[in-house]
């Protein structure tokens, strides 16, 4: 039986001149606005509820013409094309945290393997190798983040491979902070690497509760003391997971980062893919309100003082609308980024389509110390998690906004439901967020809500004063 409640989907409504465009439909996004979209190809026009719908369709159907051409095949390339550019890397199983709603099995954090150098040093070399060979990814650098459990355990294996490889591939970490000096600090902004550290709360105590630490160390002091190291590094981003203890705090927390020169924040809600998990989810409605909150909060600090906070997973929403294929974040995308876009290597070597399916065995992929990138994206696993598309989820198939929330997580929901086409539970939450994403795109405030190189680097392909 599934603990996910089911959602009724946004169809929309129809008029009677639009009645020989089948896919494009009216939906009122709030009091003030409605929105015309082509749920396929997020196509869309943005006009006032109190004018005629006649009057905004005389403009709006000829560039619906033109566009819907250029628009389907562009949005399909974008969904299906198997297009690897990221590999997660668990240079250990091992972790000093202690986080209730962690996706990766205590009795593995608590007694897991490293990987051995020679084994990181094979998997990076047949990465490099399959980045070379495939034609979608030749030009690029491969990107590898080192994600966990708890990375700077092994930080010594993780540094050697980041001096090894740093001209020739594009590093990431994700830490809870407690293994870092500043020394370390130092090391990772010359060789350009992209960091991510983990904060719950603004408060010590409270991040105690919620991101507790095996033994004498402190994560909330540990990321403040990182913070101050890295004194506004461009390459650093601070995720704080949402939980129902803690989303109340979310326009304090943006605050805070904002005062410590951090430019980018993700604040996701909590993924249940480990059991007993769902009494931590907060409830969607609590959720929309406080995450509202602080994306507000980010617009005005962004005014009042110049410089931008950008919550990345709202601005991966705005792109979802504006840009969809300019999405950088790969969760809100239909099927979604993992074992297509990303994968993850646990410590022993073993695939998985993404770090939540740590887990969840039955999706487990061939071993990347023996076996080829190649042999893990072709496995029947892997082939799974990409089958999940949204056309095959009940109420999704239905909804206006099935393109632009993607339907996360398939890992979530499976390990919830059983079934990978089962709707997320965040679903009534998305389809608000979204409702909100258009009004602020009607409100002029794009440019805010984006990070400057992602906002110039758009181009226009329709517009509609």
């Amino acid at each position: 039986m599934s603990n996910i409640t089911k959602a009724d989907p946004i169809t929309g409504y129809l008029h009677p001149a639009i009645a020989p465009y089948p896919r494009l439909r009216f939906h009122d996004i709030d009091d003030e606005w409605r929105v015309l979209l082509d749920a396929e190809n997020v196509f869309w026009a943005l006009g006032k509820r109190d004018a005629s719908p006649t009057s905004l369709l005389g403009s709006i159907l000829p560039l619906y013409n033109q566009n819907q051409p250029i628009l389907d095949p562009e949005i399909d390339h974008f969904r299906n094309k198997l297009d690897l550019s990221a590999v997660y890397i668990n240079p250990t199983d091992k972790c000093n945290g202690r986080c209730p709603y962690c996706y990766i099995p205590q009795e593995v954090r608590e007694n897991g393997v490293n990987m051995r150098p020679g084994d990181l040093a094979t998997v990076l070399a047949k990465i490099e190798e399959y980045n070379k060979s495939n034609t979608a990814a030749a030009g690029r650098k491969p990107v590898i983040v080192f994600h966990g459990s708890e990375p700077l355990l092994v930080k010594r294996d993780m540094f050697k491979a980041i001096e090894n490889y740093h001209d020739r591939m594009l590093f990431g970490i994700q830490t809870n902070a407690t293994r870092l000096n500043e020394a370390d600090v130092r090391f990772l902004i010359k060789n350009r690497v992209s960091v991510g550290l983990s904060l719950d709360s603004v408060s010590a105590e409270e991040n105690r509760k919620i991101r507790p630490i095996h033994g004498v160390e402190d994560a909330h002091a540990s990321v403040m003391q990182a913070l101050e190291w890295f004194d506004g590094y461009p390459g650093l981003n601070v995720i704080t997971t949402i939980t129902a203890s803690n989303v109340h705090e979310l326009p304090r927390m943006i605050r805070l980062l904002h005062e410590k020169k951090v430019s980018v924040s993700l604040l996701n809600p909590v993924r249940c893919t480990a059991p007993g998990t769902e009494s931590l989810r907060p409830g969607n409605q609590e959720l929309l309100h406080y995450f509202k909150q602080a994306v507000d909060t980010a617009l005005e600090l962004t005014k009042s003082s110049g410089r931008k906070l950008v919550i990345s997973n709202f601005a991966n929403t705005i792109l979802a609308i504006t840009a969809p294929t300019a999405r950088r974040l790969m969760c809100d995308i239909t099927p979604c980024g993992a074992a297509r876009r990303f994968f993850a290597v646990m410590a022993d070597g073993t695939s998985v389509p993404c770090g939540e399916f740590i887990g969840l065995t039955d999706f487990h992929g061939p071993n990347l110390v023996e076996e080829s990138v190649e042999q893990a994206l072709t496995a029947d696993s892997f082939k799974d998690v990409r089958s999940r598309v949204v056309e095959e989820i009940t109420e999704c198939s239905q909804c206006l906004y099935r393109n632009i929330c993607g339907a996360p997580c398939p890992a979530e929901v499976y390990a919830q439901s059983g079934d990978l086409n089962t709707v997320p539970a965040y679903c009534g939450f998305y389809k608000e967020l979204i409702n909100y994403a258009f009004r602020l795109i009607a409100e002029g405030k794009t440019n805010d809500l984006l990070q400057d190189q992602v906002y110039n680097s758009m181009e226009e392909v329709y517009v509609l004063t």
